[in-house]
């Protein structure tokens, strides 16, 4: 979302994402000699607090605000879409945006498992 929102998506490096295919990290650990691999999808609404909030750390971390430290010129345009795009969520004053990882398990010969209670 925040970089559709800014409008730079041509902008991004896509070297970090390409743990958001399954297959890739399914090859991966394959390559690696683990089996039994299991991989399931969890989304989870976060908050960092109302739109200012929000604004902040989105211009800060993660791909947009990569895009922004190496490109500080581009700034000035993405504030105020970003801003209109967060604005125009649910409620302003408490922004929630879906944060999505993988949540992987596999085992590799001779490992133990974990005990379970």
């Amino acid at each position: 979302f925040p970089l559709s929102a800014a409008g730079v998506q041509t902008e991004v490096d896509h070297t970090p994402f390409s743990l958001a295919d399954p297959d890739h990290i399914r090859r991966s650990l394959e390559t690696a000699g683990f089996s039994k691999i299991a991989i399931e999808s969890h989304d989870q609404k976060v908050s960092c607090g109302d739109v200012d909030a929000t604004m902040k750390v989105l211009l800060k971390v993660g791909a947009l605000g990569k895009i922004i430290r190496e490109n500080p010129g581009l700034r000035a345009n993405v504030e105020p879409r970003l801003r209109k795009a967060l604005a125009a969520m649910d409620d302003p004053s408490e922004v929630y945006l879906t944060a999505s990882v993988w949540i992987v398990t596999a085992w590799a010969e001779g490992m133990s498992l974990p005990a379970t209670d």
